[in-house]
C-alpha cells in the first residue's frame, strides 16, 4: 500500500482507529419492514383472499433488502466502512469493494421489485377507471423501471473485466491484468433515475385523483397518502448529492479519497444509511394501502364489542316497557330529562351523559382510520365515470 499511499494521508492507526456509525439503524429498519410486510400478507391472503403479483413482487423486494441489510451489517462491523480508508488493514481493502458491489446489486434489484409492485397496484386500481391515459402512463412507468434496472445491472456486471477484478484489484496480491471503467457517471445516473421514478410514482395517482368526483377533504387525504412516496424521493436526492462526492477519486492510487469515511452517510456504491432508509421506506409506503382492510376490521370489531355492550346495560332502565294493567308493582320508565328537572338525579344524569352513543363512537373510530376513508373514497370515485 506504500507505493500508492498519498503523502497527505496520516499515519494508519490499526489498533484503535476512529469510527462512526453502527448497525443498529439497519437492523431496526429491517425489522420494522418485516412487520409491515407480514401485516400486508395477512391482510391480502387471510382477510381479503386476493393476493396478486404486486404482493409477491413486494415480498421479493423485501427478501433482497434483507441481503442488502446483511451486506451493510458486515460492511460496518467487519469490513471497514465505519473508519477512515487509511486505517483499514490492507487485507480488508478487497472486502470494501466486495461489500459495495453486493449492496449495490441488492439495492438495484430490490428497489426495482418494490417500484414495480407499486405500479402494478396502480394497474389493479385502474381496472375500475375509464381513464386510458392513466393505464398507459402506468405501463410506461413499469417499462422505464425495468429498462433502467437492466441497463445499470449490466453495467454493474461488465464494468470490470474480468468480473472478479471489481474487488480483487484492491488486493496487493492481485497481479492479473484487468480493465475497469469509470463508475461515477453510471452510479449518479442510476440514483437520478431512482429519484425520478419515485416522483413519477407519487404524482401519477395524484393526477388521477384530480379527475375524480371527490370532496375537498377526501381529495386532500388521498394527496397526503400518495405524497408519502415523495419522502423516499427526498432521501434519494440526499443520497444522490453524496454520491457525486463519494465517487470522485474512488480508485486505489496516489489520489484516492477517504471513500469509506465519506461513504458512510450514503454508502458509496449505494451501501449506506440513506440507501437503507430509502429501500425499506419504499416497501413500507407501498404496503400502507393494502393495510386498509386490517385497520377497517379492527375498527369494526371495536365498534361492535365496546359500544353495544355498554348501552345494553342501561337499555332496560331507559326503555323499559310499561307494566300491564292491574300490576302491583307499577314501575314507569324515568325519562332522562326528568332527572335533571327534579334536581335529585343530577349525579345520575351526569353518569348517563358519559355513556357513549353509537354515533359518537363511530365518529371517534372513523377519525382513527383516515387511511380507510381515503382509500374508500378513491374506490368510489373510480367506480363513478368522470365528466
Amino acid at each position: 500500500m506504500a507505493s500508492f499511499r498519498p503523502q497527505s494521508w496520516p499515519h494508519p492507526n490499526y489498533t484503535d482507529p476512529e469510527k462512526r456509525g453502527g448497525a443498529a439503524l439497519f437492523i431496526c429498519t429491517c425489522l420494522t419492514t418485516a412487520v409491515v410486510v407480514m401485516l400486508r400478507l395477512y391482510s391480502r391472503v387471510r382477510l381479503t383472499k386476493s393476493p396478486g403479483m404486486d404482493d409477491w413482487l413486494l415480498v421479493a423486494g423485501f427478501v433482497l433488502s434483507i441481503g442488502q441489510t446483511f451486506g451493510e451489517y458486515k460492511a460496518l462491523t467487519t469490513w471497514g466502512w465505519n473508519m477512515h480508508v487509511w486505517d483499514v488493514p490492507i487485507d480488508r481493502l478487497m472486502y470494501i469493494r466486495l461489500s459495495a458491489w453486493l449492496i449495490e446489486c441488492f439495492f438495484l434489484l430490490g428497489n426495482a421489485c418494490t417500484k414495480t409492485s407499486i405500479l402494478l397496484a396502480y394497474r389493479r386500481i385502474s381496472a375500475r377507471t375509464h381513464s386510458t391515459w392513466f393505464v398507459q402512463l402506468t405501463w410506461a412507468a413499469i417499462a422505464f423501471t425495468i429498462v433502467y434496472t437492466v441497463a445499470f445491472g449490466l453495467e454493474l456486471v461488465f464494468v470490470c473485466r474480468p468480473f472478479v477484478s471489481y474487488w480483487r484489484s484492491y488486493s496487493p496480491d492481485y497481479t492479473e491484468k484487468y480493465t475497469c471503467g469509470n463508475e461515477q457517471i453510471p452510479i449518479v445516473l442510476s440514483a437520478a433515475a431512482s429519484v425520478f421514478s419515485d416522483i413519477y410514482a407519487s404524482i401519477l395517482p395524484m393526477l388521477l385523483v384530480r379527475t375524480l368526483k371527490l370532496s375537498s377533504r377526501q381529495r386532500l387525504g388521498l394527496y397526503l397518502l400518495f405524497s408519502a412516496g415523495l419522502l423516499t424521493a427526498g432521501i434519494g436526492t440526499a443520497r444522490l448529492l453524496y454520491l457525486v462526492k463519494v465517487t470522485t477519486n474512488y480508485r486505489l492510487g496516489p489520489d484516492t479519497a477517504d471513500i469509506t469515511w465519506y461513504g458512510w452517510p450514503t454508502f458509496v456504491s449505494r451501501t449506506a444509511a440513506l440507501t437503507d432508509i430509502e429501500a425499506h421506506l419504499a416497501i413500507i409506503c407501498a404496503s400502507l394501502p393494502a393495510l386498509k382492510v386490517l385497520f377497517q376490521r379492527r375498527r369494526d370489531s371495536r365498534a361492535a364489542n365496546v359500544y353495544p355492550s355498554r348501552q345494553s346495560r342501561w337499555k332496560p332502565l331507559m326503555h323499559s316497557p310499561p307494566p300491564t294493567h292491574g300490576s302491583r308493582d307499577r314501575i314507569s320508565p324515568i325519562p332522562r330529562r326528568s332527572l335533571v328537572s327534579n334536581g335529585e338525579g343530577a349525579a345520575s344524569s351526569k353518569f348517563l351523559d358519559r355513556i357513549p352513543t353509537p354515533d359518537s363512537g363511530s365518529r371517534r373510530n372513523d377519525c382513527r382510520c383516515a387511511l380507510c376513508r381515503s382509500i374508500d373514497a378513491l374506490e368510489k370515485g373510480l367506480a363513478t365515470p368522470s365528466t
